[in-house]
């Protein structure tokens, strides 16, 4: 459960909040299994923080810091995150449906089995994730950078991958089916165990490069 004294702090706004995370550099806040729902945190300072099982739908956490913070078990649908910082972070089985993270730093980030259903993901980096299981159907990933994830067993279906970099990443298992490519960059993939490659929907050329293993 959250710390009491820790949301009330936080419904002050985000100048308050941020002046006293300034001053209490030692704390690690405690927001779990708070309810944030269409709370404006644009720009608010939750590095570190524990909102595990929070309920964030709707919120407001466009230029956030949410380095280093527990979001796992989160539900973050039709959230607005564009611009936020959530590298290292844990978003395991988090709910991020319909939520916009364009242009979002996720690097290194654990968040297997979280759900971006039919979310806007355009120029996240996604490098070096732990996106085992992850449901990006008929996600918008435009742009973004998937090189040296873990993308086994994820969920592309009816995605949209133009101009996606997939570079030396692990992707045993992935569904690929319906998902949309062009200027997309595979190499050091192992296409052996990914699903529905037939039916890929071609929207310009892709580079392949010459350690690309094919079925």
């Amino acid at each position: 459960m959250a710390d009491q004294q820790h949301l009330e702090m936080l419904k002050q706004g985000s100048i308050s909040w941020n002046k006293w995370r300034g001053a209490h550099q030692n704390v690690r806040p405690n927001l779990s299994s708070a309810d944030l729902k269409a709370m404006n945190l644009r720009g608010t300072d939750l590095r570190g923080t524990s909102l595990v099982s929070a309920i964030l739908d709707r919120a407001n956490l466009s230029y956030a810091d949410l380095r280093g913070a527990n979001l796992s078990f989160a539900t973050l649908i039709d959230v607005e995150l564009r611009n936020a910082t959530i590298s290292y972070a844990n978003l395991t089985h988090a709910d991020c449906s319909d939520a916009n993270l364009q242009g979002v730093d996720l690097r290194e980030s654990i968040l297997r089995g979280a759900v971006f259903n039919n979310a806007v993901l355009r120029g996240v980096d996604f490098r070096g994730a732990d996106l085992r299981n992850v449901d990006f159907s008929n996600a918008d990933l435009q742009g973004s950078d998937l090189s040296y994830a873990d993308l086994r067993d994820a969920d592309f279906t009816n995605a949209h991958l133009v101009s996606v970099n997939f570079i030396n990443v692990t992707i045993e298992g992935a569904n690929l089916t319906n998902a949309r490519v062009g200027h997309t960059i595979f190499s050091g993939v192992d296409f052996r165990a990914v699903k529905g490659l037939r039916t890929l929907k071609q929207e310009g050329p892709s580079s392949i490069g010459n350690n690309v293993i094919l079925p």
